[in-house]
């Protein structure tokens, strides 16, 4: 009986479909992972940007763009090039 649903186009159709649902679930954890993080460094390193790095944050949906930024934010010497690296990050 297990090899019959195996086999069948129902089964295929079923197994793709939680892959896919899966797929889209870790993309979203890993973006609110990374914004967290990006969060967390702001407000630890430059609070006074805390409100416009969660707006800024909160409009990127492309996790690459995310850890691109989180990288440079990391690196910031200040609060102004942490500004202006949102101010980019806007446009």
């Amino acid at each position: 009986m297990h090899d019959i649903l195996r086999d069948s186009p129902i089964y295929d159709w079923i197994l793709a479909e939680g892959r896919e649902e899966g797929k889209a679930e870790g993309l979203a954890e890993g973006k609110a992972q990374m914004r967290q993080a990006i969060m967390d460094i702001v407000r630890e390193r430059f609070p006074a940007l805390a409100q416009l790095a969660a707006e800024v944050v909160e409009t990127i949906n492309d996790l690459t763009l995310l850890r691109h930024f989180l990288v440079k934010l990391s690196s910031s010497q200040s609060a102004e090039q942490a500004h202006q690296l949102l101010l980019d990050l806007m446009q």
